[in-house]
């Protein structure tokens, strides 16, 4: 996201899920610390060239979505200049990064008989954001990125026959935040030389990482970062479902269940329905359901930055994995996976949860 006239909303998308074009290098900050990476794809495989996790002191940063974030400059500074010098990527002329999630509000909207002139567009999705945030339009920043919208489960034949009667439906993965929240950080990057190209919250960073899974499958991402919890749903590596709450920690594992129940009730539905974002509070965001009968969850990809990593398994991931073994029959469980069990292979005591958004950032690539 960048500052700009609310009137260039279209021109400043974001194409994360469609092919992006993403600088090698990116960099990844949060409350407790900051997360640099410089990697490539190749035949495949990510390359990982360069890292460095830096820590920050408890206070230094307070991410929300209102009010001050930065909180002591100075060493805020003197971290990210550490942090790049510590991956040797100080010189580093192109860079992705990644806001605490707190910062931003993360949406899927699906807008019924969309108009086709760009400025009704426009004012169509800043209505829908103003009633999701309750801050006029004028004071935040949104990127809007239009989606493919595909009726799964009816065959061509089906949607060829039905296409005179059904309306113009546009699906938009969006990203608000407050204009002054986002000018406070991108002045500290000016500080230290880094002009980000991309700018984007962390819990969508991270939903890069299903770019790397089987294209026929469905999958969900758990994001946790400090009380803010994500729930994100891909088919076929789009997003399919958001689920954004502020909640305390303990609270976390209940949301969780019920979001999986609601999952699961949409995949009992036969038929199709309109999404209602408007009905979401601005806390708990809009779940879109274009959901079809046979469909199955495979993979939940678990990452949790409140749980320190280590070599043995990851609490909060075998309790997820426990809400799945009693939501699903046996054989139809999907897999989960926490990152915070795994470290990068060039240096141990790295969690891929802690390099998660980074990294996701340039697998989506």
């Amino acid at each position: 996201m960048r500052r700009g006239g609310f009137s260039e909303l279209v021109e400043r998308v974001r194409v994360f899920f469609t092919a992006p074009a993403l600088p090698p290098t990116a960099l990844a900050l949060r409350s407790r610390e900051i997360a640099v990476v410089e990697a490539r794809r190749r035949r495949g495989r990510l390359l990982v060239r360069r890292a460095a996790i830096e820590p920050l002191a408890e206070g230094v940063l307070e991410p929300s979505f209102e009010g001050k974030n930065v909180r002591a400059r100075e060493p805020l500074l003197h971290a990210l200049e550490r942090a790049r010098e510590k991956a040797r990527v100080r010189h580093a002329r192109r860079w992705a990064v990644a806001l605490p999630s707190a910062v931003c509000r993360l949406f899927l909207l699906d807008i019924e008989d969309a108009p086709k002139a760009k400025d009704e567009l426009v004012s169509m999705i800043a209505w829908k954001i103003e009633r999701l945030v309750g801050l006029s339009a004028s004071e935040l920043t949104i990127a809007a990125q239009a989606l493919p919208w595909r009726p799964h489960g009816a065959s061509a034949e089906a949607r060829s026959s039905k296409r005179e009667a059904i309306p113009r439906r546009e699906r938009f993965l969006t990203v608000a935040a407050r204009t002054d929240v986002l000018a406070a950080y991108e002045e500290v990057f000016q500080e230290v030389g880094l002009h980000p190209g991309f700018l984007i919250p962390n819990n969508l960073a991270e939903s890069g990482w299903m770019a790397t899974l089987p294209s026929d499958e469905d999958a969900l991402l758990v994001s946790v970062e400090g009380d803010w919890l994500t729930l994100f749903f891909t088919r076929h590596r789009e997003p399919l479902a958001v689920r954004a709450v502020h909640c305390e920690p303990e609270a976390m594992l209940d949301e969780i269940h019920r979001t999986l129940v609601y999952y699961q009730d949409r995949l009992s539905r036969s038929e199709l329905e309109p999404p209602s974002s408007e009905s979401a509070s601005s806390e708990a965001e809009s779940l879109s359901p274009v959901l079809e009968r046979g469909a199955r969850l495979h993979v939940v990809v678990v990452v949790n930055h409140n749980e320190e990593g280590g070599g043995t398994p990851s609490s909060f991931a075998q309790e997820i994995k426990a809400l799945c073994a009693a939501l699903f029959p046996g054989n139809a469980a999907p897999t989960v996976y926490s990152l915070n069990e795994h470290s990068l292979e060039q240096e141990a005591s790295w969690r891929l949860s802690q390099l998660a958004a980074p990294l996701g950032m340039i697998m989506s690539s």
